[in-house]
């Protein structure tokens, strides 16, 4: 019989939970991606979970542009330490049908926030199952 404990009720997304039915991940990593899940979804608002999935997604990128004024939509991110808002970035980037593309933003209407490295080092733990404690 299935407990329905707290961990137990937090979804994963359909790619995970198949990759567990398959055995690619084992019952320890599902318990840790769920456990992160439970740690992210807490603290964090949609738009910067989706931030932080494009960086999981795309290792190669240092900053995102953002509509100006997004400080409340990233406020967290940036209080955590683990994106700076306004720092100039290497390269800007552009999502555009799963596909990234190196772009000029020079309007004043975008914001540039850029990953640091604690911030790395969360979207790789959140990446490889390990604990975010």
């Amino acid at each position: 019989m299935r407990e329905h404990k707290f961990e137990n009720l937090i979804a994963l997304c359909p790619t995970c939970h198949t990759r567990f039915d398959s055995g690619e991940i084992d019952r320890k990593a599902m318990l840790q991606y769920k456990a992160n899940l439970g740690v992210i979804n807490g603290r964090y608002g949609e738009i910067e979970r989706r931030v932080l999935a494009l960086f999981a997604e795309n290792p190669e990128i240092n900053s995102v542009p953002m509509p100006a004024a997004s400080d409340i939509a990233m406020m967290h991110l940036v209080k955590d330490g683990l994106f700076a808002r306004g720092l100039k970035p290497n390269l800007g980037i552009m999502i555009a049908n799963g596909a990234c593309a190196t772009i000029d933003f020079t309007g004043k209407t975008q914001e540039f926030y850029t990953i640091t490295e604690k911030g790395r080092d969360l979207v790789a733990r959140l990446a490889e199952a390990r604990s975010l404690n």
